[in-house]
């Protein structure tokens, strides 16, 4: 298996849904996850209003044993980042890994 880059080693909390509220736990339900955090770009992106409000990144988490979904925040010294959309798995014979975006909110 070849060897990968280790940018960060990360926190990841899980989001839970109580009713119609949503949080994230004081405790992570993983601590000391070794990925790679990469920017999307340079970009500056806007949400509702057209206020600029996030920056895009990618991440490679090299734990398939860690379950990641959309709308969980992944922490990395102290700055979060949040996962947007269906990560993807990759598990075959060259890499084993999970494939995700997130944003980082400015």
């Amino acid at each position: 298996m070849p060897k990968f880059p280790i940018t960060d080693l990360v926190s990841i909390y899980k989001q839970k849904r109580t009713g119609n509220t949503e949080q994230y736990s004081d405790v992570p339900d993983y601590e000391n996850v070794n990925c790679v955090i990469s920017p999307s770009g340079i970009d500056i992106l806007s949400s509702e209003g057209g206020v600029a409000s996030y920056s895009p990144f990618q991440i490679f988490i090299y734990d398939i044993t860690v379950q990641i979904n959309n709308g969980d925040k992944i922490v990395s010294g102290n700055v979060s980042y949040f996962v947007t959309g269906s990560p993807n798995l990759l598990n075959n014979q060259y890499i084993q890994c999970w494939s995700l975006l997130a944003k980082q909110v400015i």
